[in-house]
């Protein structure tokens, strides 16, 4: 509860709200464009003021822009199902919320 993370795209935002986290900005700066170097400095620059731990990635997108974050900053990317089923253990909305809940504890630990 309160921490600041990133996410790949807009995805999160009522899920956070329901399980009080925050997104502190997006890696994808216009929707369907990959990141430009400029946007992932400015991101890194944010990661270290604001202590983001986290780096949500959905699991249909690519990893390269959240691992490159991750790499310069040492926070964690999480690559996450949006749809239950996406990965194995996700066959129901609770199993998946959990997986996701748990993703995140884990890298924040």
């Amino acid at each position: 509860k309160g921490a600041r993370v990133i996410s790949y795209h807009k995805t999160y935002s009522y899920f956070a709200e329901r399980f009080g986290f925050d997104i502190a900005g997006e890696l994808e700066e216009k929707p369907g464009i990959e990141p430009p170097a400029k946007h992932l400095e400015a991101l890194q620059d944010l990661v270290k003021r604001e202590n983001v731990r986290v780096i949500l990635n959905d699991i249909f997108y690519p990893t390269r822009a959240a691992d490159y974050v991750a790499s310069k900053t040492g926070a964690k990317v999480c690559v996450v199902p949006i749809d239950v089923g996406g990965v194995a253990g996700t066959d129901s909305y609770v199993k998946m919320i959990d997986y996701i809940l748990d993703k995140m504890v884990a890298a924040v630990k």
